[in-house]
């Protein structure tokens, strides 16, 4: 790859490592290079199984060498010919991926190169490998213990300085004094390492602290060991073996004194966000602000848990919007299932890429990652519920009118089973689309769509019911109206009487069956009944009034028809035949047919209609009981009824007077058809004069022979009546008489 290309492999001497500049001689950090090198496959693949070991001392004490002979690196070495001139620039990282090791080989300090700006390079760069590192080599010459600059005691002083704000939560660093040129036959080795660490203390106690803090010795923070090396030039043989005793340390964790016991990787970052790490951590110290590297660290996984976080809403985008297309369409069954699947996903992802990293910054983006996924997957699942308050209203029309239509017998029972049908999809369908039931409110959408259903329920019951009213109301009127007229119609003394027991017995049937149909199939409660019986009642009594008004204003109407019926008609409805009967007989009939109507009139006189039931409430517009027949009617029927009368009986007697065909003698007529004979036969001989008659002949005969023979003899009787009314007086007028 690029990165590889850019990467020096070493060679047969060192095989296996892999080196890169981290920070130049200018003091910048080469972040990009740095990350292209932790992510070659052989490195990238440590995760957070890794240790990092750097070296400070003096500058061309040979640090670059014993790196080399530890780990196997290949870190530029000072050439005996070029003299003792810088080396090592800037900072030098190594990784030894076959035992998770990275390297840093940092320039030496008290350099005459970097002259008045050393001091502040030396404490940064010594500072920024204090930072990286598990284990910190402390390189220097035997002979320079004791002296305070040679010894890289400045150095070590602003460790120890910094150390109180930076790894008091930490794991405790490890400081290995390595004593170069060691020679075991004039010195004293327990002494050396006595005198280093009594300076050490010294310069702990020496620096400022917090009160809780004053007290406790640099051990506390720091593991401090020694380890000395021979001459490498001089005695290289012993040089070799003291060099693979320490290289048992760092890779040999059987060894009893192995340097990376019990360390606790979890604490590491992940090794790709480790260039992440290195920026913020150099650009603290470089800007020379007191840094907290457990912030940083925790920093350092926020920042790459939110890149992954991002990584994973990105691969989740194409799910989601194939999620969206299914939802914008309708109801999607399988909402709840691919939405899980999205999140498993995402999940499965995050956790596989982030797991490394500080716990908390781990699972910090990981709600903000479910926030983010379950905000989309929240507007989705908005949607999803309007197609499913829209299907459900869909349903609950269609559903109540066909209730409906089936009629109100059993229209509960069908409201019911719709009910329950609705309820048990509406569960299922909620349940299908739900992902986090205590953020969606599952609850609330269930109790929302069962209130809709229980509201086009209602509706339902309550538009039903108020057709069934109304055809009630018009079933009533209707009832009451012929109810009235038919006893109108057959007016008797008792009429009244009739009428209001009518009322009653209708009213009673009307009341038990709306009281019937109002608990059967409405399922209205009790408390209910009262209402719409006293509607039905006061509806009754009011239709009543209405009509009863009606027929009391033709009364006089009813009254006459009533008198011709028993005056002109005999028992088999016949028409009476006056010029039959005896004048005495027309009075009586006269007589019998006037007292009766008189009486019907007087059964009405001074009637009340009145509400049957004391629980009827009287008000203004409907009182409780009404005059069928004022006074004043009762006088102006009564006039106009004797004036009609009166003259139907005058005209009988008319009639009955003019009997004989009108007056005219019988020898008359018989002179009159002995002088027309002739013409008659000669009319007879005229076929427009002869069918007609024949026509009439055989009507007439056809009538009497089917038992209709009084017709042609009244119609016979009205002829001569009328012929002796404008005949007559004409012939007398003439002298015929």
């Amino acid at each position: 790859s690029t990165w590889e290309n850019r990467f020096k492999i070493m060679d047969a001497q060192a095989p296996g490592t892999i080196k890169q500049q981290l920070v130049d001689e200018n003091a910048d950090l080469h972040l990009n290079a740095v990350k292209g090198f932790v992510n070659l496959e052989e490195i990238s693949r440590q995760g957070r199984r890794y240790n990092v070991v750097a070296i400070i001392g003096a500058q061309s004490s040979g640090k670059s060498t014993l790196l080399n002979r530890l780990f196997g690196t290949s870190f530029d070495m000072m050439n005996s010919i070029d003299l003792r001139k810088q080396t090592t620039k800037g900072i030098w990282i190594a990784a030894v991926p076959k035992n998770g090791v990275l390297v840093l080989d940092v320039e030496g300090s008290d350099s005459k190169e970097r002259w008045e700006e050393r001091t502040t390079y030396e404490q940064s760069t010594a500072l920024f490998a204090l930072a990286l590192t598990n284990v910190l080599l402390v390189n220097l010459w035997t002979q320079d213990v004791g002296r305070f600059t040679a010894s890289n005691y400045g150095v070590i002083r602003v460790i120890f300085e910094m150390n109180i704000k930076l790894f008091r939560q930490e794991t405790a660093k490890r400081i290995l004094f390595v004593l170069r040129d060691y020679v075991s036959e004039d010195e004293n080795f327990g002494s050396l390492c006595d005198t280093i660490l009594n300076d050490v203390r010294k310069i702990w106690s020496e620096i400022p602290k917090p009160p809780e803090l004053a007290d406790a010795p640099p051990e506390k923070f720091f593991a401090i060991d020694f380890v000395s090396l021979p001459h490498l030039k001089f005695k290289r043989k012993e040089f070799e073996e003291e060099v693979n005793a320490l290289r048992g340390r760092f890779f040999d964790d059987k060894d009893e004194r192995f340097l990376f016991r019990d360390f606790d990787y979890s604490k590491n970052l992940p090794i790709d966000s480790l260039p992440i790490y290195m920026e913020k951590v150099w650009g603290e110290i470089r800007s020379n602000k007191d840094i907290n590297l457990p912030s940083q660290k925790h920093m350092v996984s926020l920042f790459r848990c939110g890149q992954i976080k991002g990584e994973v809403l990105d691969l989740a985008q194409g799910d989601l919007r194939r999620l969206r297309t299914s939802v914008s369409s309708g109801f999607y069954d399988r909402f709840r299932e691919e939405g899980k699947a999205i999140l498993d996903a995402s999940h499965k992802v995050y956790d596989d890429r982030a797991h490394d990293y500080a716990p908390q910054a781990f699972e910090d983006m990981k709600k903000e990652l479910d926030m983010l996924l379950f905000s989309e997957l929240g507007d989705l699942f908005k949607l999803q519920i309007e197609h499913l308050k829209r299907w459900l209203k869909d349903s609950l029309e269609k559903g109540t009118k066909e209730a409906a239509d089936a009629g109100i017998t059993g229209l509960m029972e069908r409201l019911k089973a719709l009910r329950g049908s609705l309820h048990q999809e509406i569960v299922v369908k909620v349940d299908s689309s739900v992902l986090k039931p205590e953020v969606w409110n599952e609850e609330g959408v269930k109790r929302e769509c069962l209130e809709l259903i229980e509201e086009s329920i209602a509706k339902c019951r309550e538009k039903q019911l108020a057709v069934y009213i109304v055809e009630r109301r018009s079933g009533v009127k209707r009832a009451i109206e012929n109810r009235v007229s038919s006893i109108f119609e057959e007016l008797d003394d008792d009429s009244f009487v009739q009428l209001e027991e009518a009322y009653q017995r209708m009213i009673e049937q009307l009341s038990e069956e709306l009281t019937k149909v109002l608990r059967d199939s409405f399922e209205l409660e009790e408390k209910d009944f009262a209402k719409y019986v006293f509607q039905l009642r006061e509806l009754a009594f009011v239709s009543l009034r209405e009509v009863l008004s009606s027929k009391m204003r033709d009364l006089h109407s009813y009254l006459i028809r009533k008198f011709k019926n028993l005056f002109t008609k005999n028992e088999k409805g016949l028409l009476r035949n006056w010029r039959a009967l005896k004048e005495e007989e027309i009075n009586k009939f006269y007589t019998i047919a006037k007292e009766k109507c008189v009486s019907i009139l007087n059964s009405f006189k001074g009637k009340k209609l009145q509400k049957l039931w004391e629980s009827d409430r009287a008000s203004e517009e409907n009182p409780w009981e009404i005059d069928v027949l004022t006074a004043n009617e009762f006088g102006e029927i009564d006039i106009r009824f004797q004036d009609e009368t009166e003259n139907i009986f005058v005209e009988a007697l008319r009639v009955h007077a003019s009997k004989g065909a009108g007056g005219i003698p019988k020898w008359m007529w018989a002179l009159l058809v002995f002088f027309m004979y002739d013409d008659v036969l000669q009319w007879l001989k005229s076929p427009f004069l002869a069918y007609p008659l024949l026509i009439i002949v055989f009507g007439v005969a056809l009538l009497y022979l089917t038992g209709l023979g009084a017709l042609p003899k009244a119609f016979f009787d009205l002829f001569l009546s009328l012929f002796s009314a404008r005949v007559s007086p004409q012939l007398l007028k003439y002298g015929l008489k």
